[in-house]
């Protein structure tokens, strides 16, 4: 004897609450992170610098860059809240 299985009728809210696929946002690739990039940015300057005293003027102008980019993006964009 065969057994015939009965669906269950669904309601529209079980049909609403089905998820077929997720959307995942795909993670961002370090290069674009912005300490990734100030870290790139002092590794190549300690190569080109040949003593302490210019790569120290170097990190700090690097730094003063980076602080002055930080605080353009940050008047850019308009906070939520």
């Amino acid at each position: 004897m065969e057994s015939k299985k009965r669906f269950k009728k669904r309601t529209i809210n079980e049909y609403r609450q089905v998820k077929d696929s997720v959307y995942r946002k795909p993670e961002q690739p370090p290069k674009f992170n912005k300490y990734f990039r100030f870290f790139e940015e002092a590794k190549s300057l300690c190569r080109s610098n040949g003593n302490d005293h210019e790569l120290g003027g170097a990190i700090r102008r690097a730094i003063q860059r980076h602080n002055e980019s930080e605080q353009q993006r940050e008047n850019r964009t308009p906070r939520k809240g």
